[in-house]
């Protein structure tokens, strides 16, 4: 009677667990933002007629449960209600990453296992010699030459057999070590896995029985994207050819096999209210003098400051880009499909565009001797792209990188660095021979200039924007005179000073400036 109540038992677990078997809900496209992503699902039901209860596995480990839309193929089948649970009985030990560490320590093990039986019979057959080896007294009657026969061989055996044992001992140290060493590598794999996984439970009904097909669409914060591009240049004769890319990174505790991507510049709906504008009232300040045993009151200065940080607060709450594209955003959706694990990042090309642009030379000597390499890029709010970090290819070669801001520029022409060109050489030099320091009578006057070197090693001819900066005064005393800039302007009033050169191939040219500064003798110029 106990046996059959033991047997009954188990059949009503077994019963129950096939109840409760988890369908698997296969991942077929995602939708990834700036910031999270929206997953869709696909699972294949098998119903019967009537109401029924069922479970989808397979799911991302972080779920806003208020995202979770659910649609069938078929008008008989009706979700009257879904909850989501997390199981943290299941392991994660069905995931790639996982299950291939599993496997090799399996490996591992087995061979270990297989080699200590080897190892075994070899201590097994030395300890049989070595309890055979006394032979005096038994076996007196052998002559000296049959003695040194069985000695030798005892000799040579031992030998052989300790060798190979030693081998043994030092390949299961090997085995230890790395089985202890993959062991780890599995721990900090697993530490860095959710510790459940979420699994959608559904109460259907279906009219009849059927089969059909369930769609489970979510959104997942565990996700997000960064712009990368490739600025590449065949020659300084061609346009520059722009390679937009996305770095998607995925941290769903789920792998993202052979799917559909769709890359969007908007970020998931945030459940928002629509705002409510409160009457803005004014009143006259009702002015007191506090009496004794009164609470504190705010001194006009704390209320002025909390009214200073507060409509700062506001500012920066009502921020907007500079530029909306396609009313609110942009979507990319790559023709290829994608294979990202979790915890794993990949590159996707989005699009390829050749730019409208010409080439040329900056430098700023005074700052940075080196002359950058520069293409300025026209309708470029066309482009509508974000910004980020770019690979600089010149002629096949990657020269450096850069940093692309399509959202700061105020000018019709977006400026690009694309790296350093060591074949034009700028030398910036105080001449000190035109340098002076002269004392009035009630003020001192120092007079200052400069040199600008310049040589290109190109085969041709090179256009080149120099910058520089010349003293402002911000006190009238002090007085900035006797400019002479040569052929360079005055772009602003913060001293910016200018020249645009035309470098020869194989050719040199010089800049020069100078100016003066008058002040007090009793007084001192700082930053001069």
């Amino acid at each position: 009677m106990k046996k059959f109540s033991f047997l009954l038992s188990l059949l009503l677990l077994g019963g129950i667990a096939l109840l409760d078997a988890a369908i698997p809900a296969k991942l077929q496209a995602v939708k990834v933002y700036l910031q999270g992503a929206e997953l869709r699902h696909l699972a294949q039901l098998q119903l019967q007629a009537g109401e029924q209860q069922i479970v989808l596995s397979g799911l991302a480990g972080q779920i806003d449960d208020r995202s979770i839309r659910l649609s069938t193929d078929k008008a008989g089948i009706t979700v009257l209600a879904y909850q989501l649970r997390k199981n943290y009985l299941k392991q994660n030990d069905d995931l790639p990453e996982v299950k291939s560490l599993l496997d090799t320590i399996q490996t591992f093990a087995r061979l270990q296992e297989e080699d200590r039986v080897k190892m075994d019979v070899l201590l097994q057959e030395q300890q049989m010699i070595l309890a055979n080896n006394q032979v005096g007294g038994t076996h007196s009657g052998m002559s000296v030459l049959e003695l040194q026969k069985l000695a030798d061989f005892y000799r040579s055996r031992l030998a052989d057999l300790n060798m190979k044992i030693l081998q043994a001992k030092r390949g299961d140290e090997q085995y230890n070590l790395r089985i202890k060493k993959l062991r780890q590598q599995l721990a900090q794999r697993k530490a860095l896995l959710p510790e459940f996984v979420h699994e959608l439970v559904l109460d259907i009904s279906a009219t009849t029985t059927t089969t059909g097909k369930l769609e489970i669409i979510y959104t997942c914060p565990d996700v997000f994207w960064e712009p990368f591009y490739d600025l590449r240049a065949e020659s300084l004769a061609k346009p520059l050819q722009l390679i937009a890319k996305a770095r998607i990174t995925q941290q769903t505790a789920i792998d993202w096999k052979d799917v559909e991507i769709a890359i969007s510049s908007a970020v998931p709906a945030q459940f928002v209210s629509k705002p409510i504008l409160n009457p803005w009232v004014l009143d006259f300040v009702q002015m007191y003098q506090p009496m004794s045993g009164d609470a504190p009151r705010a001194h006009k200065d704390d209320l002025l400051q909390l009214e200073s940080t507060s409509a700062q607060f506001s500012n920066l709450k009502s921020s907007t880009p500079s530029k909306q594209v396609n009313y609110l955003n942009y979507e990319y959706k790559p023709a290829e499909r994608v294979t990202i694990n979790h915890n794993e990042a990949r590159l996707v090309t989005l699009e390829e565009k050749i730019l409208d642009n010409t080439y040329g030379h900056y430098v700023a000597p005074k700052q940075q001797k080196e002359v950058l390499l520069m293409a300025y890029v026209t309708d470029w709010e066309k482009l509508n792209l974000l910004p980020g970090n770019a690979r600089v290819y010149l002629e096949n070669a990657l020269v450096g990188e850069s940093w692309l801001n399509f959202l700061a520029g105020d000018s019709d022409t977006l400026e690009l660095s694309l790296g350093i060109d060591k074949r034009v050489q700028v030398v910036y030099e105080q001449q000190n021979t035109f340098t002076s320091d002269r004392k009035l009578v009630n003020s001192r006057k120092k007079d200052y200039a400069y040199v600008i070197k310049m040589k290109n090693s190109h085969q041709t001819a090179v256009n080149l924007i120099v910058d520089d900066v010349i003293p402002i005064s911000a006190n009238k005393e002090i007085e900035v005179t006797d400019l002479k800039l040569g052929n360079a302007i005055l772009v602003n009033d913060k001293g910016l000073i200018r020249w645009k050169q035309t470098l020869p191939a194989n050719g040199s040219q010089q800049l020069e400036y100078s100016f003066s500064v008058k002040y007090p003798k009793n007084k001192s110029v700082g930053n001069l």
